[in-house]
């Protein structure tokens, strides 16, 4: 078994030997010649489009960096298989072997490996700095692009671009390595340190001195404004004036610290002189309230006697207008319902020839002058039950009242009428007969039976007036010829007027036309709805047809004469206005069709849209590639400058977590890897952009370089939370120190005031544990300062609650202590009274004889890991 296993894995690794040589050939590495930096492999290959002159300038150009950069042209990259890997490990390779020459420095050396075919290029810098400043991979993209862009761009110059990016990459290593400028940059960034710590002790103090100043200032407003309500002061305030005059004097020395203890000890005495003033000030309102209401209460009086004398007058007056009102909206009701009834009735004799014509017209005509009879007789009803009602309201009188009350009651009332008491000379009919009316419905009824009969009154007119008028005047054919014209002026077939009743030839015109006149001499009403039938049809007719040849016009509002003249640039089929402006001529050919074949007019109007918004969107493309030409470098220039805005942002907010971090515990420098996420992604955009531009492709790189925008506008949103959280921070730091050195005052108050409670009390405190030499989280200790406080302040609630409580109790013992002496004191008056009472009464009866039985008839009583470092790609 064991010599199977072994005749195997010799089998297998001679498989993998020819695999791996398959995979990445053997690259010959030039020998090193001291002052020589650019070499062909072979050595005797001119390299298309750099040639012999262009590797002595790529030379001189080596010569003169800060560090060794070599380059290497490959004519062929042997070996097959991945071309990325093949050209990963040639410059791997020719790294390892330069090794071994004493002139070769791998950490400070760079190499350019260049092949043309494949056309690949790699970029491997020196050990020194990859391990140093991490340049390596992504970093490399700077500088390579310098590369692609002249190595791609039109035309082709791949000597420039390793000129560029060698002397860019050269000066960009020897800018982070040089010690003099790392020492200068350190040295700057020392002294921005010592100016911001200088500016924030600064900013602290003034702070310290506003907060200082406002305390003080609040409590000298608060004793000026009591002192200035004279009426309300103690007899003796001299000693207030004297400690506004003190307070005054110290707010002018301008000292924080004596400041804000003088405010904290004069607190207590302007709040006793606030409780004395506040006293005051209620007693006087109390006795101001007492007269206010005593006065209220004799204007009362005045006012009820004077409502109780004129609310009779009053009464008479509301009714009486109440019932003036009544009547002449009742008069004005049947006036009006009166002249619609002589408008009828003055009409009628243009009518009456209809009643002797039959059918339809015959019927309408009955129906209408039995409807006008009804609504005379209610006329003439109403008109006399008015006259009645009037006649008793004008009994009314200042004393009497009631028939003002009936008049307007019976005004409601409903009742009978008989047509015989009208003027039968009015009546369509002779006949009697006796109509009942309803008040309350008059007006709603009679305008809703006027509405019908006028509507039916009117139809009567227009047949009447129809009559006498031939159907080729009411129904012309001045209609039909407007809109062949129109059809003929927009190319429309006359098919989609086929539907006219007239579309046909004279013959059958006239034909239509008599049809329509024997109507008219038979039944006028019958003739006059046959006429606007047929005009309905040809208004639908009309509106079909205007709706056609409003798509027609709407085919051409937006149609382009020419192809859009586009400058030299690269666009996608999608966005190019060529293409659709090709679109739109295709669908307007079409558009000719759909006219001759179909009937539908939603297909004319679809296809009508089509054309349209073929050529707005052009219209609409050109203006936006036009746009692109002209702003897409603005963009790009304007993405850069948010891009160096950014860097500020970034090195900005990374010293000052850096700071923070030293002060909070709550702060890392994680908190900036979403700013630092966007900057990244935004500068992929811009990278991207800058090559489309290149490229000519300005749209795409208008939207990337857009997207950039936005993503560096959110990466220094960013930056900016954070700056803000560490102020945050700060400010919660600067007020946990302020508070901290006001505790112990602020635990002397508390013991001062139970004290005066009559209460014996040591508040604990414990100061938090808190260096100021390392990082804290001051929210925390703002808590436990918070919890400390509130714990004194209960106990100085419970012990004012006590205080209270036992004051309470003295005055409810010292009031039923007075009333038991008062009930005493009106015992024993009652017991004397009853005494007394007692002796004179013995003392009348024990006197002579008298009449009547001798009692006396008064009454009394008593009252309150890690693979290739190098980078490359395609080029």
């Amino acid at each position: 078994m064991t010599r199977y296993l072994a005749l195997f894995t010799i089998l297998f690794g001679a498989l993998l030997v020819p695999m791996k040589n398959l995979y990445a050939g053997p690259l010959p590495a030039p020998a090193l010649v001291e002052g020589q930096y650019v070499y062909t492999i072979p050595a005797g290959f001119d390299p298309p489009m750099i040639g012999a002159r262009g590797i002595a300038e790529m030379n001189v150009a080596a010569s003169m960096l800060h560090f060794p950069f070599y380059v290497v042209l490959v004519d062929t990259l042997p070996g097959s298989g991945d071309e990325d890997y093949r050209a990963a490990q040639a410059v791997d390779g020719l790294a390892e072997d330069w090794m071994q020459d004493p002139n070769y420095d791998v950490s400070t050396s760079q190499i350019f490996l260049l092949t043309f075919n494949p056309r690949k290029f790699r970029f491997l810098a020196g050990a020194k700095f990859k391990n140093e400043i991490g340049f390596e991979g992504k970093a490399h993209e700077p500088y390579t692009n310098l590369f692609l862009k002249a190595a791609t761009g039109t035309p082709k110059d791949p000597k420039s671009g390793i000129i560029k990016m060698m002397n860019a990459s050269d000066d960009y290593l020897f800018d982070q390595t040089d010690p003099v400028k790392v020492a200068a940059r350190q040295e700057a960034e020392r002294k921005a340190r010592i100016a911001r710590e200088e500016a924030e002790l600064k900013a602290k103090e003034a702070r310290r001195l506003q907060n200082a100043q406002a305390d003080i200032d609040g409590q000298i407003n608060r004793l000026s404004n009591l002192l200035n309500k004279k009426d309300y002061l103690p007899e003796d305030v001299s000693s207030y004036e004297s400690l506004l005059m003190d307070a005054r004097g110290t707010r002018k020395a301008g000292e924080p610290v004596v400041m804000r203890e003088f405010s904290a000890s004069m607190k207590g005495s302007v709040d006793i002189l606030e409780q004395e003033v506040g006293k005051r000030q209620s007693v006087a309102r109390a006795e101001l309230a007492g007269q206010i209401v005593f006065w209220m209460f004799v204007f009362s009086l005045i006012c009820a006697f004077g409502w109780l004398i004129i609310r009779r007058k009053n009464q008479l007056r509301d009714l009486r207008l109440e019932w003036l009102a009544r009547r002449d909206e009742w008069s004005e009701q049947v006036k009006n319902a009166s002249v619609h009834y002589f408008n009828f009735f003055g009409e009628r004799d243009s009518l009456v020839s209809l009643g002797t014509i039959e059918g339809k017209t015959a019927e309408l005509y009955s129906e209408v002058t039995s409807e006008v009879d009804a609504i005379y007789a209610a006329v003439r009803a109403m008109e006399a039950h008015l006259d009645r009602c009037n006649a008793l309201a004008v009994k009314g009188r200042f004393l009497n009242l009631e028939p003002l009350r009936q008049a307007m009651i019976r005004l409601e009332e409903e009742f009978d009428f008989e047509t015989g008491e009208a003027n039968k000379n009015d009546l369509f009919a002779a006949e009697t007969v006796t109509v009942h009316v309803k008040p309350a419905a008059f007006t709603r009824d009679l305008t809703c039976r006027f509405k019908i009969v006028v509507e039916k009154w009117n139809a009567l007119k227009q047949a009447a007036e129809a009559s006498f008028k031939p159907s080729h005047e009411l129904y012309s054919h001045a209609v039909l010829d407007d809109l062949l014209a129109q059809a003929q002026q927009h190319h429309i077939p006359e098919s989609w007027l086929a539907e006219h009743p007239l579309s046909g030839d004279d013959v059958s015109d006239r034909r239509f036309w008599d049809e329509l006149d024997l109507l008219r001499r038979t039944d006028p009403l019958a003739y006059l709805k046959r006429i606007a039938v047929l005009k309905e049809e040809q208004d639908v007719i009309v509106a079909k047809f205007d709706h056609l040849v409003s798509a027609v016009k709407k085919a051409s509002a937006n149609q382009l004469t020419a192809v859009p003249t586009i400058p030299e640039m690269v666009l996608d089929p999608d966005d190019d206005p060529r293409v659709t402006y090709d679109r739109a001529l295709h669908e307007r050919n079409r558009l000719a069709g759909c006219l001759a074949s179909s009937q539908r007019v939603e297909e004319v109007e679809a296809q009508a849209n089509r054309i349209d918004a073929l050529y707005r969107k052009c219209k609409e493309q050109d203006a936006i590639v036009q746009s692109a030409v002209k702003n897409a470098g603005l963009a790009i220039k304007s993405a850069k400058q948010m891009d160096a805005r950014s860097q500020e942002m970034h090195d900005a907010t990374q010293t000052r977590v850096k700071d923070a971090r030293c002060v909070h515990s709550s702060v890392s420098d994680g908190q900036i890897s979403s700013g630092r996420s966007y900057w990244m992604q935004g500068r992929e955009k811009l990278t991207s952009a800058i090559t489309e531009e290149e490229e000519k492709r300005f749209l795409r790189a208008q939207k990337l370089a857009n997207e950039a925008q936005v993503l560096f506008t959110k990466a220094q949103s960013d930056y900016q939370t954070v700056m803000n959280r560490c102020d945050d921070l700060d400010r919660s730091k600067q007020t946990f120190e302020r508070e901290l050195v006001g505790m112990e005052e602020e635990r002397r108050r508390l013991e001062r005031k139970i004290s005066g409670y009559g209460r014996r009390s040591s508040l604990g405190y414990v100061p938090p544990s808190y260096c100021r030499e390392e990082a804290q989280d001051y929210a925390t200790l703002q808590v436990y300062l918070n919890q400390q406080r509130h714990q004194w302040q209960q106990e100085e609630r419970e012990a004012r609650r006590a205080y209270e409580e036992e004051q309470r109790r003295i005055r409810e013992e010292e009031e039923e202590r007075r009333r038991q002496e008062c009930r005493r004191r009106e015992a024993e008056e009652r017991k004397r009274r009853k005494e007394e009472e007692e002796r004179r009464r013995r003392s009348y009866h024990s006197s002579g004889s008298s009449w009547g039985g001798g009692g006396s008839s008064s009454s009394g009583g008593s009252w309150g890991g890690g693979g290739s470092s190098s980078s490359g790609g395609s080029w």
